[in-house]
């Protein structure tokens, strides 16, 4: 029993892994304020959680900073192109059910149809810019890819990031909870989900490996 509480226990491990993830979400919430820096904060995050998922190597700070500062110009080139995307689907679809003007059926659904492909290359792009070594071109590519291959597991991480949310819908007392576990805790659970569809596309030494590292990127991957 006084195992449970030793420093490398179980009850202790827990602990120290929520207050990680805790500070996690803010820091990537405190770097998302000027919003042009969001892509390389979501990268960072990523970077850190897979380190989370090896056992804490390092420090959350420092391994957040660390890809921050690696993955900025990158980053934030993605993420433009995802926030303008995004932005001209949300008005698509603004237009589309709220309009007077009764659409077709058919340009409804096609509309449905790339959304929920943006959705599944979305999930990918900054896990992926924070694992390998790729162009933007590249990193979109596979992205998409990944999303279509691997649909089931692409699936379970969208429901896994948009829960949090949804129930901060049905409990708005939650808010605070949400505020900064709702990003950075189902990061966590799908680094394990990330991982193991990475694996597939690394050589076998670096598959070994499941954290993330500079040193050990898998230079330009990309699928034919």
């Amino acid at each position: 029993m006084g195992k449970l509480f030793d420093y490398d226990g179980i009850f202790m491990t827990v602990i120290n892994r929520f207050a990680s993830l805790i500070w996690l979400g803010i820091l990537t919430l405190v770097f998302c304020i000027p919003v042009i820096t969001a892509g390389a904060s979501f990268t960072a995050m990523h970077y850190a959680v897979f380190k989370l998922r090896d056992g804490d190597k390092g420090y959350v700070t420092q391994n957040f900073l660390h890809s921050f500062k690696m993955n900025i110009k990158q980053s934030t080139i993605l993420w433009i192109i995802v926030a303008l995307i995004g932005a001209v689907l949300y008005a698509d679809f603004l237009i589309l059910f709220r309009s007077t003007y009764n659409f077709s059926i058919i340009l409804k659904v096609f509309t449905g149809l790339v959304a929920f492909i943006y959705s599944l290359t979305v999930v990918f792009i900054f896990p992926l810019q924070a694992r390998f070594d790729n162009t933007v071109r590249q990193t979109l590519k596979n992205s998409f890819l990944m999303g279509m291959f691997h649909l089931p597991k692409t699936v379970l991480i969208i429901f896994l990031h948009i829960f949090p949310f949804v129930l901060l819908f049905a409990y708005p007392v939650i808010y605070p909870a949400v505020l900064v576990l709702g990003i950075s805790l189902p990061a966590f659970f799908n680094a394990a989900l990330f991982i193991g569809i990475f694996k597939k596309y690394m050589p076998q030494d670096e598959a070994e490996q499941t954290y993330v590292d500079e040193e050990v990127s898998s230079g330009e991957e990309e699928f034919d």
